[in-house]
């Protein structure tokens, strides 16, 4: 992310986020994808990492905020402030700041 100078990384199983600074790289968070890393999606202040098993909200400043377990097949939706996630049929709607308040919210 240019505005927050955020370097978020995806490679196989590992999601990183580095805070680049003038003289400084630091890292800001780090995480691992349990079957495999497809990739990220900005919508408005919010990153979502897209994984095989979980999709994931984090701040453009790299601080992972919340997970949705997501087994394939699954599709994702965003409308606003809301993001609205299918999978194998079952739907389920919650914020984009907050994610999902359910089961679904894995512990950290």
């Amino acid at each position: 992310m240019p505005a927050t100078e955020t370097l978020f990384v995806g490679a196989g199983r590992d999601l990183l986020t580095y805070a680049l600074t003038p003289g400084q790289v630091r890292r800001v968070d780090q995480d691992v994808a349990e079957m495999g890393f497809f990739g990220w999606a900005q919508h408005g202040d919010r990153v979502l990492g897209l994984a095989e098993l979980e999709l994931s909200g984090w701040s453009v400043d790299g601080q992972r905020r919340w997970a949705a377990w997501a087994e394939p097949p699954w599709a994702y939706r965003v409308d606003g402030d809301r993001v609205r996630l299918d999978v194998m049929g079952q739907v389920s709607e919650f914020g984009l700041r907050e994610g999902p308040v359910s089961r679904t919210r894995r512990a950290r």
